[in-house]
């Protein structure tokens, strides 16, 4: 009688049941092993959810075409699960070489990717993904909902902090970003507004604020006005500052002066009667007031003019320093 058929718990186990079963002539695939397991990733049970920061589609269209010209990543992280390999850590990776199979599907049996089999907890997983993904560039919102994730596996706070090599304050201030709006945390993640600014709104909200959703639009909104690809604290209770005003160009004042050719003569008139000295004037004589009396319509035209000449003068604002880009990490994926 045949024995019942022993689930395999690791990859050797694995291993060696497929070993077996070719033996048999059964039609099975064998675990590749050089210095490491490799299996092709038809055979990889995954779930997207599980990855602690959102697929990046366009990253896993970069890694197939690179893994079409020949290059592969380095090993995945997987587990057994129910004799199932399971992926724990490389979705990324996983998912372009699947699309790249899609694409060419003759490479179905050939292209295997490595495998590095892990051992822990699902405390233990997200750990290892902050860690492996931080030069990635793990967004801070994925940072505090995998923070979250450990608090419910009864993770305390000082744990956390302690195994990634934070304080505590770190913990604490990023796990408020999981009470922020999803149209917040679209905007951090689209990098329209920083972690920190969102996290001192809802602080302030909590200490009697405003709300912090309707700060972060005022804030985007000012920082549209301007022009500004994203929104800083300086935009906070900040009203657009209006457009500034062209230079005055000459065919603009030409008819202004024209017309205020008929005032010369009493200027003219005044400044004789208090018998003013030019030459000691600009030699710095102390100034003399002298009174003149002009129709009020010239006055305004005047005046107008004068404040077009100072508008058209106020210095324009000082633009931010361009921000970082991530590099494409190829292998940290």
């Amino acid at each position: 009688m045949t024995g019942k058929t022993r689930v395999p718990t690791s990859l050797r186990s694995l291993a060696e049941l497929r070993e077996a079963q070719a033996k048999n002539g059964e039609d099975v695939r064998k675990l590749g092993r050089l210095r490491q397991h490799t299996a092709s990733p038809l055979e990889i049970s995954y779930d997207t959810a599980k990855n602690i920061r959102p697929i990046d589609w366009d990253v896993v269209q970069r890694y197939k075409e690179r893994i079409l010209m020949g290059e592969m990543p380095p090993a995945i992280d997987v587990r057994m699960e129910n004799g199932q390999i399971t992926l724990v850590h490389g979705y990324h990776r996983t998912l372009a070489v699947l699309a790249a199979i899609k694409e060419q599907p003759e490479l179905a049996d050939t292209l295997h990717l490595a495998l590095r089999e892990f051992v822990g907890n699902s405390s233990e997983i997200i750990f290892h993904m902050l860690g492996a993904q931080d030069s990635l560039g793990v967004d801070p919102v994925s940072r505090a909902e995998a923070y979250r994730s450990l608090l419910n596996q009864g993770n305390s706070k000082a744990d956390i902090a302690r195994r990634r090599g934070k304080s505590a304050e770190h913990v604490t201030s990023n796990l408020l970003l999981c009470e922020a709006e999803q149209e917040v945390k679209n905007a951090i993640r689209q990098g329209r507004i920083r972690a920190s600014s969102v996290i001192a709104l809802i602080k302030d909200e909590k200490q009697g604020g405003p709300n912090h959703l309707d700060e972060v639009r005022k804030m985007l909104a000012t920082a549209d006005a301007l022009g500004k690809a994203s929104a800083m604290p300086k935009h906070r209770n900040a009203a657009p500052k209006p457009a500034t005003a062209p230079r005055l160009k000459l065919k603009d004042v030409t008819p202004h002066l024209a017309s205020l050719v008929s005032i010369s003569g009493s200027l003219r008139t005044a400044l004789g009667e208090q018998k003013i000295d030019r030459e000691a004037l600009e030699q710095g004589q102390a100034e003399v007031l002298v009174p003149v009396s002009l129709p009020a319509g010239k006055l305004l035209e005047l005046l107008d003019l004068l404040d077009k000449q100072s508008a058209s003068q106020t210095p324009e604002e000082e633009t931010d320093p361009p921000t970082e880009t991530q590099d494409d990490l190829f292998n940290k994926a």
